[in-house]
Protein backbone atom coordinates (compact mmCIF):
# COMPACT_ATOMS: atom_id res chain seq x y z
CA UNK A 1 0.00 0.00 0.00
CA UNK A 2 2.97 2.31 0.95
CA UNK A 3 4.16 1.84 -2.94
CA UNK A 4 0.96 2.46 -3.98
CA UNK A 5 0.44 5.57 -2.42
CA UNK A 6 4.01 6.60 -3.28
CA UNK A 7 5.53 6.61 -0.19
CA UNK A 8 7.74 3.68 -0.90
CA UNK A 9 9.78 3.13 -3.62
CA UNK A 10 9.12 -0.47 -5.14
CA UNK A 11 12.37 -2.86 -4.77
CA UNK A 12 11.39 -4.07 -8.38
CA UNK A 13 9.41 -3.31 -11.45
CA UNK A 14 7.49 0.20 -12.60
CA UNK A 15 4.31 2.07 -11.21
CA UNK A 16 2.58 3.75 -13.36
CA UNK A 17 -0.06 6.47 -12.07
CA UNK A 18 -2.26 8.46 -13.60
CA UNK A 19 -1.79 12.19 -14.10
CA UNK A 20 -5.37 13.34 -11.90
CA UNK A 21 -4.58 10.27 -9.50
CA UNK A 22 -4.75 11.74 -6.09
CA UNK A 23 -4.04 9.17 -3.12
CA UNK A 24 -5.69 9.82 0.44
CA UNK A 25 -3.81 7.00 2.80
CA UNK A 26 -5.16 5.34 6.21
CA UNK A 27 -2.00 3.87 7.63
CA UNK A 28 -3.10 1.25 10.27
CA UNK A 29 -0.47 3.14 12.37
CA UNK A 30 -1.48 7.07 11.63
CA UNK A 31 2.07 8.99 12.63
CA UNK A 32 1.64 12.18 14.12
CA UNK A 33 4.07 14.73 16.54
CA UNK A 34 3.12 14.75 20.13
CA UNK A 35 2.35 18.49 19.98
CA UNK A 36 -0.10 18.36 16.73
CA UNK A 37 -3.76 19.27 18.27
CA UNK A 38 -6.45 17.37 15.99
CA UNK A 39 -6.93 20.36 13.88
CA UNK A 40 -3.12 20.25 12.97
CA UNK A 41 -3.95 16.86 12.64
CA UNK A 42 -6.99 16.55 10.37
CA UNK A 43 -6.39 19.30 8.25
CA UNK A 44 -2.99 18.73 7.08
CA UNK A 45 -3.80 18.68 3.30
CA UNK A 46 -1.05 20.88 1.26
CA UNK A 47 -4.04 22.51 -0.66
CA UNK A 48 -4.67 26.66 -0.52
CA UNK A 49 -8.25 25.88 0.80
CA UNK A 50 -7.08 23.28 3.71
CA UNK A 51 -5.16 25.70 4.84
CA UNK A 52 -7.43 28.60 4.73
CA UNK A 53 -9.49 26.10 7.15
CA UNK A 54 -6.91 25.24 9.41
CA UNK A 55 -5.79 28.51 9.51
CA UNK A 56 -9.63 29.59 10.11
CA UNK A 57 -10.58 26.73 12.81
CA UNK A 58 -7.25 28.18 14.30
CA UNK A 59 -8.29 31.54 14.83
CA UNK A 60 -12.15 30.38 16.06
CA UNK A 61 -10.32 28.63 18.78
CA UNK A 62 -8.28 31.54 19.76
CA UNK A 63 -11.03 34.30 19.56
CA UNK A 64 -12.19 33.85 22.90
CA UNK A 65 -8.83 34.46 24.88
CA UNK A 66 -7.21 36.74 21.73
CA UNK A 67 -10.24 39.39 20.86
CA UNK A 68 -7.83 41.50 18.89
CA UNK A 69 -7.53 38.47 15.88
CA UNK A 70 -11.31 39.62 14.85
CA UNK A 71 -9.50 41.59 11.72
CA UNK A 72 -7.11 38.48 11.19
CA UNK A 73 -10.29 36.15 11.08
CA UNK A 74 -12.98 38.56 8.58
CA UNK A 75 -9.75 38.86 6.45
CA UNK A 76 -9.28 35.08 6.84
CA UNK A 77 -12.99 34.61 5.97
CA UNK A 78 -12.68 36.82 2.89
CA UNK A 79 -9.81 34.65 1.50
CA UNK A 80 -12.05 31.61 1.47
CA UNK A 81 -15.13 33.73 0.08
CA UNK A 82 -13.15 33.91 -3.00
CA UNK A 83 -11.68 30.26 -3.18
CA UNK A 84 -15.15 29.19 -2.41
CA UNK A 85 -14.35 27.08 0.79
CA UNK A 86 -17.37 26.66 2.82
CA UNK A 87 -18.93 23.71 1.28
CA UNK A 88 -15.68 21.76 2.31
CA UNK A 89 -15.56 23.25 5.63
CA UNK A 90 -18.80 22.35 6.18
CA UNK A 91 -18.39 18.65 4.50
CA UNK A 92 -15.41 18.65 7.05
CA UNK A 93 -17.48 19.23 10.30
CA UNK A 94 -19.88 16.81 8.83
CA UNK A 95 -17.79 14.10 9.01
CA UNK A 96 -16.25 15.57 12.27
CA UNK A 97 -19.44 15.46 13.79
CA UNK A 98 -20.39 12.15 12.68
CA UNK A 99 -17.16 10.36 14.26
CA UNK A 100 -17.43 12.37 17.55
CA UNK A 101 -14.69 14.86 17.04
CA UNK A 102 -15.93 18.19 18.40
CA UNK A 103 -12.51 19.73 20.21
CA UNK A 104 -9.83 20.48 17.15
CA UNK A 105 -7.84 22.00 20.27
CA UNK A 106 -7.51 18.74 21.85
CA UNK A 107 -3.74 17.24 21.61
CA UNK A 108 -3.35 14.09 19.58
CA UNK A 109 -0.88 12.55 22.57
CA UNK A 110 -3.83 12.71 24.83
CA UNK A 111 -6.36 10.60 22.23
CA UNK A 112 -7.61 6.64 23.36
CA UNK A 113 -6.44 4.33 20.17
CA UNK A 114 -9.96 4.37 18.96
CA UNK A 115 -9.88 7.93 18.66
CA UNK A 116 -6.53 8.44 16.91
CA UNK A 117 -8.38 6.42 14.37
CA UNK A 118 -11.22 8.60 14.22
CA UNK A 119 -9.09 11.00 13.76
CA UNK A 120 -7.40 9.72 10.76
CA UNK A 121 -10.00 8.54 9.28
CA UNK A 122 -11.29 12.04 9.10
CA UNK A 123 -8.18 13.25 7.59
CA UNK A 124 -8.54 10.61 5.17
CA UNK A 125 -11.91 11.32 3.76
CA UNK A 126 -11.77 15.17 4.24
CA UNK A 127 -9.07 15.50 1.52
CA UNK A 128 -9.17 16.04 -2.46
CA UNK A 129 -9.10 12.72 -3.24
CA UNK A 130 -10.57 10.10 -6.20
CA UNK A 131 -8.58 7.01 -4.75
CA UNK A 132 -8.46 5.95 -1.21
CA UNK A 133 -6.22 3.83 0.59
CA UNK A 134 -7.26 1.69 3.33
CA UNK A 135 -5.30 0.09 5.81
CA UNK A 136 -7.47 -2.24 8.18
CA UNK A 137 -9.94 0.66 8.64
CA UNK A 138 -12.04 -0.80 11.21
CA UNK A 139 -8.71 -1.55 14.08
CA UNK A 140 -10.00 0.20 17.16
CA UNK A 141 -13.45 1.36 15.92
CA UNK A 142 -16.92 0.64 17.84
CA UNK A 143 -19.57 -1.14 15.99
CA UNK A 144 -21.80 2.77 15.72
CA UNK A 145 -18.75 3.94 13.65
CA UNK A 146 -17.74 1.10 11.76
CA UNK A 147 -21.06 1.31 10.56
CA UNK A 148 -20.61 4.62 9.69
CA UNK A 149 -17.81 4.35 7.33
CA UNK A 150 -19.26 1.43 5.44
CA UNK A 151 -22.27 3.68 4.45
CA UNK A 152 -20.21 6.29 3.89
CA UNK A 153 -17.66 4.39 1.58
CA UNK A 154 -20.66 2.61 -0.09
CA UNK A 155 -22.28 5.87 -0.86
CA UNK A 156 -18.94 7.54 -2.21
CA UNK A 157 -18.02 7.75 -6.02
CA UNK A 158 -14.27 7.55 -4.95
CA UNK A 159 -12.34 4.33 -5.79
CA UNK A 160 -11.15 2.47 -2.53
CA UNK A 161 -8.62 -0.10 -2.38
CA UNK A 162 -8.62 -1.92 1.24
CA UNK A 163 -6.90 -4.27 3.56
CA UNK A 164 -8.58 -5.71 6.00
CA UNK A 165 -8.98 -8.69 8.10
CA UNK A 166 -12.76 -7.78 8.83
CA UNK A 167 -14.92 -10.52 6.80
CA UNK A 168 -18.29 -8.29 7.89
CA UNK A 169 -16.68 -5.05 6.71
CA UNK A 170 -14.95 -6.48 3.20
CA UNK A 171 -18.63 -8.17 2.24
CA UNK A 172 -20.92 -4.58 2.66
CA UNK A 173 -18.44 -2.36 1.06
CA UNK A 174 -16.46 -3.90 -1.61
CA UNK A 175 -17.14 -5.32 -4.93
CA UNK A 176 -14.16 -6.56 -6.06
CA UNK A 177 -11.68 -9.05 -4.20
CA UNK A 178 -7.90 -9.74 -4.93
CA UNK A 179 -6.61 -12.16 -4.01
CA UNK A 180 -2.80 -13.13 -4.20
CA UNK A 181 -1.68 -16.84 -3.35
CA UNK A 182 1.69 -18.06 -4.48
CA UNK A 183 2.74 -15.28 -6.45
CA UNK A 184 -0.34 -15.15 -8.89
CA UNK A 185 -3.16 -12.59 -8.37
CA UNK A 186 -6.61 -13.71 -8.66
CA UNK A 187 -9.70 -11.28 -9.20
CA UNK A 188 -12.96 -11.79 -8.52
CA UNK A 189 -15.80 -9.24 -9.15
CA UNK A 190 -18.41 -9.32 -6.53
CA UNK A 191 -18.23 -9.39 -2.50
CA UNK A 192 -17.06 -11.17 0.23
CA UNK A 193 -19.66 -13.58 -0.37
CA UNK A 194 -19.52 -14.34 -3.68
CA UNK A 195 -15.85 -14.51 -3.70
CA UNK A 196 -16.06 -17.57 -1.47
CA UNK A 197 -18.42 -19.17 -3.97
CA UNK A 198 -16.03 -18.51 -6.97
CA UNK A 199 -12.72 -19.52 -5.08
CA UNK A 200 -14.64 -22.59 -3.72
CA UNK A 201 -15.14 -22.86 -7.48
CA UNK A 202 -11.77 -22.41 -8.87
CA UNK A 203 -10.01 -24.65 -5.84
CA UNK A 204 -12.55 -28.11 -7.03
CA UNK A 205 -11.85 -27.17 -10.76
CA UNK A 206 -7.63 -27.39 -9.33
CA UNK A 207 -8.31 -30.84 -7.15
CA UNK A 208 -9.55 -32.08 -10.59
CA UNK A 209 -6.70 -31.11 -12.68
CA UNK A 210 -4.03 -32.06 -10.22
CA UNK A 211 -6.06 -35.67 -9.69
CA UNK A 212 -5.82 -36.06 -12.85
CA UNK A 213 -1.65 -34.63 -13.04
CA UNK A 214 -1.50 -37.57 -9.96
CA UNK A 215 -3.07 -40.43 -11.30
CA UNK A 216 -0.35 -40.00 -14.14
CA UNK A 217 2.52 -39.23 -12.20
CA UNK A 218 0.86 -42.70 -10.47
CA UNK A 219 0.86 -44.85 -13.42
CA UNK A 220 4.43 -43.17 -14.60
CA UNK A 221 6.05 -44.17 -11.50
CA UNK A 222 4.29 -47.48 -11.56
CA UNK A 223 5.72 -48.49 -14.87
CA UNK A 224 8.92 -46.89 -14.20
CA UNK A 225 9.52 -49.25 -11.16
CA UNK A 226 8.69 -52.44 -12.62
CA UNK A 227 11.95 -52.42 -14.53
CA UNK A 228 13.72 -53.08 -18.26
CA UNK A 229 10.34 -55.35 -18.59
CA UNK A 230 7.91 -52.56 -18.22
CA UNK A 231 10.29 -50.78 -21.08
CA UNK A 232 9.77 -53.46 -23.45
CA UNK A 233 5.79 -53.44 -22.87
CA UNK A 234 5.64 -49.84 -22.68
CA UNK A 235 7.31 -49.90 -26.26
CA UNK A 236 4.90 -52.51 -28.13
CA UNK A 237 1.95 -50.12 -28.91
CA UNK A 238 4.11 -47.23 -30.55
CA UNK A 239 6.16 -50.41 -32.52
CA UNK A 240 2.62 -51.35 -33.63
CA UNK A 241 1.29 -48.65 -34.39
CA UNK A 242 4.63 -47.51 -36.92
CA UNK A 243 4.21 -50.42 -38.76
CA UNK A 244 0.54 -50.24 -39.40
CA UNK A 245 1.58 -46.86 -40.72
Amino acid sequence: LNVIAGLRAPDGGMVTRNRELKCAFLEQSPDFKNSDRIADFVLSGDSAEMKLILKYETLLQDMDNKPELGDELFETMSKMDQLDCWSLENRIHSILSELGIDNLNQKMSELSGGMIKKAAIARTLVLDANLIILDEPTNHLDIETIRWLEKFLKTSSKAILLVTHDRYFMDSVCNQIIEMDNGTIFTYTGNYSLYLEKKSIRMQENERKNLKIDNFLRNETEWIQRGPRARAGKAKPLHASMRSA
